[in-house]
């Protein structure tokens, strides 16, 4: 069962007060799939991973707390133009987004993650060419984690988790085994 409560919260970045709901539970029957999205209500619940400030449109887990560089990369042209002006759904837009300022914070695992959810939305929108590139950016990110020894996970895990991501795990399975 999926459970949430709204809360307000201020943006760490513009200041403004906000109600948000928050996820507070949900549950996953059985194994993820091979992209390694989760079944069950968690599936459902994507949604509420993510939220995005009506005002200034930063996009986080909670947005109420941000790395110190979250308003310049909320600002920048890249960033307003995934939130603005790209093809991707609406929620993939908000998971770019929280993939950019987790990029930008030097945080490539939690960046990796972002990346793979926006896939996922995308995939919900039956967008494929944009979930295509949102694995190949959560892939790459990754590897990046991997590269830089910022991931907590056992290598073997996280060579298969680039493996779900990437319909080109070879060539960057192949830089971080250099």
């Amino acid at each position: 069962m999926t459970t949430m409560k709204e809360i307000d919260v201020r943006c760490a970045v513009c200041g403004t007060l906000g109600r948000k709901a928050v996820l507070t539970s949900t549950s996953s029957f059985g194994p993820p799939d091979l992209d390694l999205r989760p079944q069950g209500p968690a599936r459902w619940a994507l949604e509420f991973e993510v939220q995005r400030c009506d005002s200034c449109g930063y996009c986080a887990g909670s947005i109420g707390q941000a790395p110190p560089d979250a308003r310049a990369v909320v600002e920048s042209l890249v960033y307003r133009e995934v939130l603005q002006r790209s093809k991707l759904p609406k929620l993939a837009r908000s998971f770019f987004c929280a993939a950019l300022v987790a990029e930008s914070a030097g945080e490539a695992e939690t960046s990796a993650w972002w990346f793979l959810q926006a896939a996922w939305a995308c995939d919900d929108r039956n967008a494929r060419a944009q979930a295509r590139i949102c694995r190949e950016r959560a892939a790459e990110m990754f590897v990046r984690a991997l590269e830089t020894g910022e991931t907590e996970r056992p290598a073997p895990v996280m060579h298969m988790t680039v493996r779900a991501c990437s319909g080109q795990p070879r060539r960057l399975l192949c830089r971080c085994q250099r």
